[in-house]
């Protein structure tokens, strides 16, 4: 059935709406938790409010993967055209979701709900909620969280899509292991004092 509906070169489509509806239940599962209410974990709570927003999020996908679907039909058919076409595509959606997700959490600190009208403000207002965030946030922590983030999963997908062993080791490098101990160390330390 996949097959059929993303033949050929067009399956990186399948691979992106996965990753956009997996990344998507991920992020309303963490607002639940970072809402601090146990009671919302329940199945009755929890089951509808991930059905809509893969709902939702089913739509948006749709919009956005239409052209990326042209993009790929026009673009050359050799290996290398398709590597540069999905690391032209992946690199780009990767920051925006992670960056998107990363919003949504300080978004959810702040007005304690998803993106809404407020949201409207930030585009309106922009220098004066761009001061309110610069003051509230520490903002090289946060882009550099997203930028270490979107380069660790980008690694991983071409470790998952075309695996070398001397790209894809199967124990990260003692010097990556410590780098990312030393990050999660400063987050902690900065996020929860």
């Amino acid at each position: 059935m996949i097959d059929k509906l993303f033949p050929g070169r067009l399956r990186l489509l399948w691979v992106l709406l996965l990753a956009f509806l997996a990344f998507n239940g991920a992020v309303r599962i963490g607002l639940v938790g970072y809402n601090g209410r146990l009671g919302l974990f329940s199945p009755e709570y929890l089951l509808p409010a991930l059905a809509i927003g893969a709902l939702f999020d089913a739509g948006v996908a749709a919009f956005f993967l239409a052209p990326l679907g042209l993009l790929i039909i026009v673009w050359p058919n050799t290996r290398t055209g398709l590597r540069a076409t999905s690391f032209a595509i992946m690199l780009p959606l990767m920051v925006t979701m992670v960056f998107v997700g990363a919003s949504e959490f300080t978004f959810w600190n702040e007005f304690a709900s998803r993106f809404n009208f407020i949201a409207v403000d930030y585009v309106i207002y922009t220098n004066e909620m761009i001061g309110n965030i610069r003051e509230s946030y520490n903002l090289p922590l946060l882009l550099g969280a997203v930028a270490v983030a979107c380069i660790h999963r980008h690694l991983v997908d071409r470790c998952a899509v075309a695996p070398r062993p001397l790209a894809c080791p199967a124990q990260p490098a003692p010097s990556l292991r410590r780098a990312r101990v030393a990050l999660a160390c400063t987050v902690r330390r900065r996020v929860w004092p």
